[in-house]
């Protein structure tokens, strides 16, 4: 059983509290009085609200709206305003000559009349040029580019008539002119591109 000096231990007085503790719970309410005598407006602020108010807000009243200074719209060329009157404006009117020169300037030009086509003449041959508007006269080289040759395709007519035409103005023998059964081509030994050109465009073809 614990003695009773223990129990009369929670029965003794307490002591005074420490002044850092005092002053933590008294000085706050110290200030709290000044801070609310300094939050009072000053007299010259109460006058000051009561004139702002004195006149009361007319309801049916119209207050003038703001207006802001507008900029001055000016004409691209200078200063001239845009809304001078006509009368102040120069016309310039041009002379009927003139006038008639620049219409003619202005106006589309007329297409270009196309260039008469080249009749192709009365011959037992024909040579049809490609959808590019060429004469089909190929170059092609075999045996490793040791043989040349020129080939003329899209012959239509007597085809050994224009075969010997062309050996006879070449100066061709009569192996280095030949026709391809098959295909119907003349093969030219050489490369005669230019020299066939000229003598189809002479032909008119």
């Amino acid at each position: 059983m614990s003695s009773p000096s223990s129990f009369l231990s929670f029965l003794r007085p307490l002591g005074l509290p420490r002044a850092s503790t005092f002053q933590r719970f008294t000085v706050p309410r110290r200030y709290a009085g000044t801070a609310a005598i300094n939050r009072r407006p000053s007299p010259k602020r109460i006058n000051k609200a009561k004139t702002s108010f004195s006149e009361p807000i007319q309801p049916g009243k119209k207050h003038p709206k703001p207006s802001l200074p507008r900029p001055k719209k000016e004409n691209a060329i200078g200063s001239r305003k845009i809304g001078a009157p006509a009368s102040n404006r120069r016309r310039v009117t041009a002379s009927p000559g003139v006038a008639a020169e620049l219409t003619a300037s202005t106006s589309p030009s007329a297409p270009a009349s196309p260039p008469p086509e080249k009749i192709p003449s009365l011959l037992p041959y024909h040579v049809a040029r490609t959808a590019t508007n060429h004469l089909p006269i190929y170059l092609q080289a075999k045996r490793g580019g040791n043989l040349h040759q020129t080939l003329i395709r899209k012959i239509s007519g007597k085809v050994n008539e224009l075969k010997q035409e062309l050996a006879k103005s070449l100066e061709l023998e009569g192996q280095d002119a030949v026709v391809n059964p098959v295909t119907g081509h003349i093969v030219l030994k050489g490369w005669w591109k230019p020299q066939v050109q000229q003598f189809l465009e002479k032909r008119n073809f």
